[in-house]
C-alpha cells in the first residue's frame, strides 16, 4: 500500500504506513503459538482434561474470562469450569484464535450452552439462529426445554406454533408432561391456537376438544411431586373456552373423565363444570357485555393469526375468466370471501348444487350454488325453485375440507364442477357429461382449502342464475418450513390479490381478471402497508 503523507511541513514531512494483511498475519502467528504451547499464560480444566491458552486472548473474548481475570488478585494460572462440554470449549478457542467456527446440527446445542455460560455472545447467537431453523414436530418439546431454561423467546414461539398445530400428537407424549405449567397455560391461552389434522387445521369445536383432552392428559399425567393444585386445574379447564364443543361430546368427556374433572376436592372445577355444562347458549353469552368476566374473561373464538383469503386461479395460473364479456347491467357480484362464519374458520359442512339444462350448449349448467357453513350463502337459483333440474348435495365431515376444484367453463356459464377434500374423496362431477378440463389449487408453495365462491349472480331463460363462478382459498402459512420463521417470509407477504372492492360492483365494465408472477400468482390482501411491519420486518402482532 502506497504511504499517504499526514504532514505537509517540509522540514518534518510524515507519513502513514498500514499493513492490510496485519490483522490476519497476527491471528495466524497467534493460532500458531496457542497450538506449538508458547507463551500461555493460563490453563483451563474440565474435569480431567485441561487446555491451555494466553489470558489476553481469552478477556477478548468472553465478559466472564475479563471478569474472572480482574477479580484474580492472586494471578492464578489454573481456572475450573464446572458443566462444560470439552469439546466445544476446544471450538470456542480455536474462534478465539482464528475468527472462524464450525458449527454443525450435532453440535450446535452443546456449543450454545458452552457459549452462553462463558458469554460468547457471537457463537452465542449464531448458534440461536441456528437452533431456532432446527426446531420441528420432533424435537418442539424438548427445544421448548431449553428455551424456558435460557430465555430465548423467538425458539418459544417457535416451539408453541408447533406444539400448538401438532396437539393431538404431541400431548401423547410423556415429554408433553414435563413442560412446566405455566408454558401449557400459556399455550392453551392462545387466540391464534389452531390445532391442524391430516395437515388442515380444525373448525373451533375440535380444537376445543383437542384441548381440552391435552389438559386432561396433562393434569392426570403428572407425578406427586408436580400434582397440580385446584386452581391450576380450574385455569387449565377454563382456558379450554367450551364456546363450541357441542353438548354431547361435552357429556362423554364428563362421564370419561368423571374422576379427574369431578373430583371432590376439585369444588371449584365442579362448579364451574356444572355452570357451563350446557353450552347451548354460548352464542348469546358472548355477545353480552356481562361475558366479558369470568369464567370467560375476554375470550373470543380462536382465529388463525397467518391465513389469508385468495381467490382462485385456473390450471398454469391463468385466469378462469379472461376475455369473459362484461357483466350485464342487471347483474350482480357475489363474493363471500368476507362472510362471518359461525366457527371463524371458513370451513364448509355442506354445498347445495342446482343445474338445468341449457338448449344451447345441449348439457345441464349449473345455475344455483348454496353453501352452508353455519349459516347459508346462497347464490343463484334457488334449490326448491320449481324450474330447477336436479339439486346435489356435497356434504362434509367435521375436519373434512375441499383442497382441489375442478370445473368446464364455456362463455361465462359453468357446465360442470368437481370436489377433492383432505382425506381424498372425490366428490362429483356435478353438471353436464363432458368432464371438467380446469383444476383449481390453492397458489404453489401454500396449503389451504376452500373457503367461499365468488362470481355473479344474473339472470337466465328468465330466472336466476350464476356466471363467471371461482373459488376462494383459505390460505395459510406452513409453519413446519425451516425459511418460514417469525414473519419474515417474503413468499406470505406478498401472497396478495387484485380484486376491486365492492364499492365497485355497479361498474359495468367488471369482470374477474388476475394478474400473476413468473413463481406464484400476485394478488392484493386486505390494506397493509409498510407501516404495519416493524423496522426488523416483523409484523407487529397488534396489527394482525
Amino acid at each position: 500500500m502506497e504511504p499517504k503523507p499526514v504532514s505537509s511541513d517540509s522540514d518534518s514531512e510524515a507519513f502513514l504506513v498500514s499493513n492490510p494483511w496485519y490483522s490476519k498475519t497476527l491471528l495466524k502467528s497467534l493460532y500458531k503459538s496457542w497450538q506449538d504451547g508458547e507463551f500461555c499464560d493460563i490453563t483451563l480444566h474440565v474435569g480431567e482434561k485441561k487446555i491451555k491458552a494466553h489470558k489476553n486472548i481469552l478477556s477478548s473474548l468472553s465478559e466472564y474470562f475479563k471478569v474472572l481475570f480482574h477479580m484474580d488478585a492472586e494471578n492464578k494460572s489454573d481456572v475450573e469450569l464446572y458443566d462444560v462440554d470439552f469439546e466445544c470449549l476446544e471450538l470456542l478457542l480455536k474462534f478465539a484464535y482464528t475468527g472462524s467456527l464450525e458449527v454443525t446440527l450435532d453440535n450446535v446445542q452443546n456449543l450454545f450452552v458452552v457459549a452462553d455460560y462463558l458469554q460468547v455472545e457471537f457463537v452465542r447467537n449464531t448458534c440461536e439462529k441456528i437452533l431456532l431453523k432446527k426446531v420441528d414436530k420432533t424435537n418442539c418439546v424438548s427445544m421448548l426445554l431449553i428455551a424456558e431454561k435460557f430465555y430465548l423467546a423467538n425458539i418459544k414461539k417457535r416451539c408453541l406454533d408447533l406444539i400448538g398445530k401438532y396437539l393431538e400428537e404431541v400431548s401423547q407424549s410423556e415429554e408433553f408432561l414435563s413442560i412446566p405449567y405455566d408454558t401449557v397455560l400459556e399455550l392453551f391461552e392462545r387466540d391464534d391456537l389452531i390445532v391442524f389434522r391430516d395437515g388442515y387445521p380444525l373448525p373451533n369445536d375440535l380444537v376445543e376438544l383437542a384441548v381440552l383432552e391435552a389438559s386432561i392428559r396433562y393434569i392426570s399425567g403428572q407425578s406427586e411431586e408436580t400434582k397440580l393444585n385446584e386452581n391450576h386445574v380450574y385455569s387449565l379447564i377454563v382456558a379450554t373456552r367450551l364456546i363450541y364443543i357441542d353438548y354431547s361430546t361435552w357429556e362423554k368427556v364428563l362421564v370419561d373423565h368423571a374422576t379427574i374433572l369431578l373430583a371432590e376436592n376439585l369444588s371449584k372445577v365442579r362448579q364451574y363444570l356444572v355452570d357451563n355444562k350446557d353450552v347451548s347458549n354460548k352464542y348469546l353469552l358472548l355477545t353480552m357485555p356481562s361475558s366479558k368476566i369470568l369464567p370467560f374473561k375476554q375470550w373470543t373464538y380462536r382465529e388463525g393469526r397467518d391465513t389469508k383469503i385468495i381467490p382462485g386461479r385456473g390450471s398454469e395460473s391463468k385466469s378462469i375468466w379472461d376475455g369473459v364479456p362484461p357483466a350485464d347491467a342487471g347483474s350482480r357480484l357475489f363474493n363471500d370471501e368476507i362472510m362471518v362464519t359461525e366457527d371463524n374458520q371458513g370451513q364448509i359442512s355442506k354445498i347445495s348444487i342446482v343445474t338445468r339444462y341449457n338448449d344451447s350448449q345441449q348439457e345441464n349448467v349449473i345455475v344455483g350454488l348454496h353453501m352452508y357453513d353455519g349459516v347459508w350463502h346462497c347464490h343463484g337459483l334457488g334449490r326448491d325453485s320449481p324450474v330447477a333440474g336436479n339439486v346435489h348435495e356435497v356434504v362434509l365431515e367435521k375436519g373434512e375440507v375441499i383442497v382441489q376444484v375442478e370445473m368446464r367453463t364455456q362463455h361465462s356459464m359453468t357446465s360442470c364442477i368437481k370436489f377433492t377434500t383432505n382425506r381424498g374423496r372425490t366428490v362429483g362431477h356435478f353438471g353436464g357429461t363432458s368432464p371438467p378440463d380446469c383444476k383449481i389449487v390453492p397458489p404453489p408453495n401454500f396449503s389451504g382449502h376452500l373457503h367461499s365462491f365468488s362470481g355473479r349472480e344474473t339472470e337466465y331463460w328468465g330466472n336466476k342464475a350464476i356466471a363467471c363462478l371461482n373459488v376462494n382459498w383459505l390460505c395459510y402459512r406452513n409453519i413446519d418450513d425451516p425459511d418460514c420463521i417469525g414473519n419474515l417470509d417474503i413468499r406470505w407477504l406478498t401472497l396478495e390479490h387484485d380484486v376491486e372492492d365492492e364499492d365497485e360492483e355497479e361498474d359495468d365494465d367488471y369482470y374477474l381478471q388476475y394478474t400473476s408472477s413468473d413463481d406464484f400468482p400476485l394478488y392484493h390482501f386486505g390494506e397493509e402497508s409498510e407501516d404495519e411491519f416493524d423496522d426488523d420486518g416483523s409484523n407487529n402482532d397488534d396489527d394482525i
